[in-house]
């Protein structure tokens, strides 16, 4: 009886809720409802947003040494890494179906391991690639993805929240050995990957907190943001090209000869640089198209509004959540001639 009518009063509360902000919202010219997206009407949105108006990104917060200056260590991986992950997962295949996706993933984690730990060893990226995999996994779950439609459904026991958070712990536990390693190993002026150079940027700045001061906070979420939005996305769009590749040879074939002769025959089994890019026009344009056929996230990240503003007629009010649908855009026939070819 008493949860029934605790459940009454949160409805009852929700609803008062939301009538409010669209009373507020009743002289604004808005945007017509997009059905599945009701939860943008709700401004305690359970989403952690970064104010852009308050923290300036890694980069320009370390000052005028730029991420142009970190050492060729931290800019590469070494050839043989990459080639090395390859064959050895290839030999356990020895010739078997293999799901693309998985191998990708794999070889993506090893190679951020490397470049932002300067550690490759198999224990650390298996334990990365694990800790991002539950965490996808946990994530994509319908009682966490139920918290954006209905909001207040956060107030009642969830065990897909609360292994969310453990996950979060998880990786955020992992993360942070891995910062207290570098700090205590750390010689100043050299640096061994990534980590370093961003935590000895945090020693270079004022004492006190403010907007553009880069914190340990950020290197934090940095790596963070690497592994989870590196990782899956990256492996992701490789597996799609491979994908389009296998059912357009004929392009895997222009593609090769573009390769062979802007950088020599078999220079693209070595190593291709993003300088070389500028040379290759057709590998630009098959990028491209792989994105814009299978973007990686169809409908981009949220953002908010940090003043009020308008677009094609519609108030947008400041604090809204903004969603661009890429995948809409990219498949619009008033702009492409052929949306779904590839």
């Amino acid at each position: 009886m008493v949860l029934a009518g605790l459940l009454l009063l949160l409805t009852l509360l929700a609803g008062a809720h939301l009538l409010w902000g669209r009373w507020k919202l009743r002289n604004l010219h808005l945007p017509p409802l997009v059905p599945g997206f009701l939860h943008l009407l709700q401004s305690n949105l359970p989403i952690h947003l970064l104010s852009l108006t308050q923290i300036e990104p890694v980069p320009p917060a370390l000052g005028a040494e730029n991420l142009a200056s970190r050492p060729p260590g931290t800019s590469q991986v070494p050839p043989y890494l990459v080639h090395a992950l390859s064959l050895q997962r290839m030999r356990v295949q020895a010739g078997a179906p293999v799901t693309t996706q998985k191998e990708f993933s794999l070889l993506t984690c090893s190679i951020i391991c490397y470049l932002t730990f300067g550690n490759k060893e198999d224990t650390l990226v298996h334990a990365f690639h694990d800790c991002v995999q539950d965490l996808m996994k946990t994530w994509d779950h319908w009682s966490i993805q139920i918290l954006d439609m209905v909001p207040f459904l956060r107030f009642f026991p969830n065990p897909g929240l609360w292994r969310l958070k453990q996950a979060i712990e998880n990786r955020d536990h992992m993360v942070e050995k891995q910062l207290t390693r570098h700090k205590e190993s750390m010689v100043a002026g050299q640096w061994r990957d990534m980590t370093d150079y961003m935590l000895q940027g945090v020693g270079r700045q004022r004492v006190e907190e403010g907007p553009g001061q880069l914190l340990e906070g950020h290197v934090h979420m940095s790596v963070v943001d690497l592994f989870i939005g590196g990782t899956e996305t990256t492996a992701s769009t490789l597996s799609w090209a491979v994908a389009f590749l296998l059912h357009h040879p004929e392009i895997q074939r222009r593609l090769q000869e573009e390769l062979d002769r802007e950088l020599g025959p078999g220079a693209s089994c070595s190593r291709v640089t993003y300088k070389d890019r500028a040379r290759l026009p057709l590998l630009n344009a098959t990028i491209a198209e792989v994105l814009r056929l299978r973007p990686v996230v169809p409908l981009a990240l949220p953002h908010r509004t940090t003043r009020p503003s308008s677009i094609f007629g519609y108030d947008i009010p400041e604090g809204m959540v903004v969603i661009p649908n890429l995948q809409g855009a990219h498949l619009d026939e008033t702009v492409w001639e052929q949306p779904h070819e590839f």
